[in-house]
Order: structure tokens, then C-alpha cells, then sequence
């Protein structure tokens, strides 16, 4: 029997053979093998579940004690002293941690990548740390969202179903934005986009940033869902806790995760290309200062703090005038001082000054504390 039985299903498969040619604008890339490709999309969706099964453990239990208004608090990590929710979350094997590694050893049983063994030589056959660094980062969004219950008291139910839809939706957006950079990351390694265009906070292949930041997509998606539940201003019978005045809108819950995961992008696919690295001498034509108000986490006061982002889309708080100042305001320069440079994709900011203990709040989120500076559009300099 023919390849083709007929001419028009042979000029089909050309065609086909040539924008798949065309498609390869690169050269493809071969280290990452195959195979230790497939470990790292396969521990990026572990990754995911984990966060969304956790959420639903925590939600479940919340909603559990809501009917006897209380008490809330073996609902929370990292003890989860509550046993439905201890064994949802840490049972050996069906256990939201436990079956994050077991996906992790299973998608990576026929290689594993060069850096993950350099993170831990055990990471592919067990999932650690991987899975106890993201249920680590992870625990204290129960805390956070459920604001009303961890403080001992019982929302509304309209407060309950705001906190509700703020801790779904969030587990859900997680994964959204991980499928936006897996498919980069794809794309990146057929050759398609140049090496170097993954990497966040803002990814420089367009498809991927469309992906995460136009209108009803990852981002813009996730905050909506919040705020039509949420907003007060899109329906009059929306409640918020009094606890969320640090988190004024969808918008802000969005973003504090986005940082999470931007972090973990560079950890899950360590072993994607950066592209070319060259030393240069950036200039920023219109920085812009960023003011962040200050906010009680687990009742913990956290200063309020200024940064400076390239652009006024890369703000996520109240853009101001002037520069990011020493004394973590925005407003005219004043002179070298405390400065702190997050943890590279944690944020858009390319440095940060909060109003008191820089250097104290600076090691806790990981970054790097350089004092006697000034935080400028390209860093602490």
C-alpha cells in the first residue's frame, strides 16, 4: 500500500513538514534530554496539585469548624494538629505531601536532571526538598486567608465566602500560571523562541506574557473571580473580613502568589537556558516608585516599604513620584542608606526599603541586604 494514497495527502504532509520547519526558529535544544524535561514539567504539575490539595484540606477543615463557630486552629500549618486534616495533608500515602513525591519519582524515573541531583542527590527518587520547601512556603496562606478564624472569631457568611473563594481560587491560579511557563519552557526547548525567554517575573516571549497578563487570562482571571465575590463595589452584599485591609482587592491576593511562583520557576526547570549573559550598563527611561503599605501577618506588624520597578505596569501597590528613598518612602533622593534586593523572580521590584528594619525583614524574604546604598531603577547601588 502507498505512503500516500493520494497527491493531496502528500502535499498535506508537506505542508505540514514545512511549518514545523518554520516553527523551529532555533536550534533545538538537547540538554535538558527528553526525559529530564519530563521530570521537570512532571514536578512542576506535582508541585501544583500539592498547593490545590492543600488549600482544599485547609478549606474543608475551616468549613468543618465554622458549624460549632470554632476552634480553628488545627486547621492551620505547619502543625495541622486537626487529624482529618493531619492525614489529608501528611498521610504516607494518600496525603496531599505524599503524593506530590510519589509524582515526582514517577515522572522522573528515566533521568533526572543534572541540577536537580545537585539541589539534593536523592530529589528524583523521593521528591524532597521540593515538596517540604513548597508545603513550607505554602502554610502560612491558611493563616493569611483565613484571617478571621485564626484570630479565634467567626466570619460571616459572607466574609466566609469571600476567604472561601480566596483560598480556591488561588490554588487554582497557581496552576494556571505554571501551565503558562511549562508551555514556554516547551516551546523554548523545540526551538520555536529564543534560550532566555521564560524567565519571570516578566517572561520576554509574548505569547507566554498574554498568557500570564492579558484581559481574562492567568492573572487579570484569578482577581476577578475574588473580586466578584469580594467587592462590596460589584455587589452590594460582598463582605470582606476587616482582616483583609492589606489585601484591598483580587489584584493583591494574585500577586502575592505570582511571587511564590515566580520563585519556583527557576528551581522547578533548572536546567533551561538563560541565553546569553553580558555585562551591561542598563538605563531605565521611566522608573517608576512604588509604595507598599504596611500590614499585621499572623500578628506580626510588617512596615510598610517603597521599591523601585521599570515600569508602571510592574506595580502592584500605589505608584508615587521621586525615588524609593532610605527611609522607605517615595520622594525626592536623600542619600545612601539601608536597601534590599529581593530573591531574583520573588518580585518585579528591583530593590526595596521598608520604613524600619530593612536588614531585618530583608534576610527573613531571602534577599540580600546591602547597606550604606541607594535602591535605583537597577538595584541597590
Amino acid at each position: 500500500m502507498p505512503r500516500f494514497s493520494t497527491p493531496a495527502a502528500a502535499a498535506a504532509t508537506g505542508l505540514l513538514l514545512f511549518v514545523s520547519l518554520a516553527l523551529a526558529q532555533f536550534p533545538p535544544i538537547t540538554d535538558p534530554t527528553a526525559d529530564e524535561a519530563k521530570c521537570e514539567a512532571n514536578t512542576a504539575k506535582a508541585l501544583g496539585k500539592l498547593v490545590s490539595s492543600q488549600a482544599a484540606c485547609t478549606q474543608k477543615c475551616v468549613a468543618t469548624h465554622r458549624r460549632t463557630s470554632g476552634p480553628y486552629v488545627g486547621c492551620f500549618g505547619p502543625g495541622f494538629s486537626d487529624p482529618v486534616t493531619n492525614a489529608c495533608i501528611n498521610a504516607p500515602v494518600k496525603g496531599a505531601e505524599a503524593k506530590a513525591g510519589s509524582g515526582i519519582v514517577k515522572g522522573c524515573a528515566k533521568d533526572c536532571p543534572e541540577c536537580y541531583a545537585a539541589i539534593d542527590p536523592s530529589l528524583c527518587s523521593s521528591g524532597q526538598p521540593f515538596v517540604g520547601d513548597v508545603a513550607s512556603q505554602t502554610d502560612p496562606f491558611g493563616t493569611l486567608i483565613y484571617c478571621t478564624e485564626a484570630a479565634g472569631g467567626t466570619p460571616t457568611q459572607a466574609e466566609g465566602k469571600c476567604e472561601d473563594i480566596v483560598m480556591k481560587t488561588l490554588g487554582k491560579f497557581w496552576n494556571a500560571e505554571t501551565k503558562c511557563y511549562q508551555k514556554c519552557v516547551s516551546n523554548e526547548l523545540k526551538g520555536r523562541i529564543a534560550p532566555g525567554s521564560c524567565s519571570p517575573p516578566v517572561p520576554s516571549d509574548a505569547a507566554t506574557q498574554a498568557c500570564l497578563f492579558d484581559p481574562g487570562h492567568a492573572e487579570a482571571k484569578a482577581a476577578l473571580v475574588i473580586d466578584k465575590v469580594c467587592e462590596p463595589s460589584i455587589n452590594p452584599s460582598n463582605q470582606k473580613p476587616a482582616c483583609y485591609s492589606a489585601f484591598p482587592s483580587g489584584s493583591y491576593w494574585v500577586s502575592l502568589i505570582e511571587a511564590f511562583v515566580d520563585f519556583r520557576v527557576p528551581i522547578t526547570w533548572c536546567s533551561e537556558p538563560t541565553g546569553t549573559t553580558t555585562t551591561t550598563t542598563t538605563t531605565i527611561p521611566n522608573p517608576v516608585c512604588c509604595s507598599y503599605p504596611g500590614f499585621i501577618f499572623m500578628g506580626v506588624p510588617i512596615p510598610a516599604k517603597c521599591g523601585m520597578v521599570p515600569t508602571a505596569s510592574d506595580c502592584l501597590a500605589s505608584q508615587a513620584s521621586g525615588v524609593c528613598r532610605s527611609d522607605g518612602t517615595c520622594g525626592t533622593a536623600t542619600g545612601p542608606g539601608d536597601c534590599c534586593v529581593p530573591p531574583e523572580a520573588a518580585t518585579a521590584d528591583a530593590c526595596e526599603v521598608y520604613t524600619s528594619s530593612t536588614s531585618t525583614f530583608c534576610n527573613i524574604g531571602g534577599g540580600t541586604f546591602e547597606p550604606n546604598t541607594v535602591c535605583t531603577p537597577t538595584g541597590c547601588q
